[in-house]
C-alpha cells in the first residue's frame, strides 16, 4: 500500500458511518457527503479520486477476507 491509501484508509477510519452497516448513520447521504467532503479536505485530492481509491482497496480487502474464509484450516491469513 502507498502513502495515499494509507492516509486514505486512516481517515475514512474516523468516519464508520462510511464503512459500519450496523450504523443508523450509514445510510444517511448527507452525512456521507460530508465525511467525504472533510476527507478531500484532509487529502487534497478531488472527490472522485478518494472515493474510487476507496472502493479499490475495500473491494480488494472483501476478495483477500472471503478467499482467507474459503481457505478455512489452510490457515490463511488476511
Amino acid at each position: 500500500m502507498d502513502a495515499f491509501e494509507e492516509i486514505l484508509c486512516d481517515e475514512v477510519r474516523q468516519y464508520p458511518n462510511l464503512y459500519n452497516p450496523s450504523l443508523s448513520s450509514y445510510k444517511d447521504a448527507q452525512m456521507t457527503n460530508n465525511s467525504w467532503g472533510e476527507i478531500v479536505c484532509t487529502l487534497g485530492k478531488e472527490e472522485k479520486v478518494c472515493w474510487a481509491k476507496w472502493k479499490y482497496l475495500r473491494d480488494r480487502f472483501v476478495k483477500i477476507k472471503k478467499k482467507a474464509k474459503a481457505g478455512g484450516a489452510s490457515g490463511g491469513k488476511v
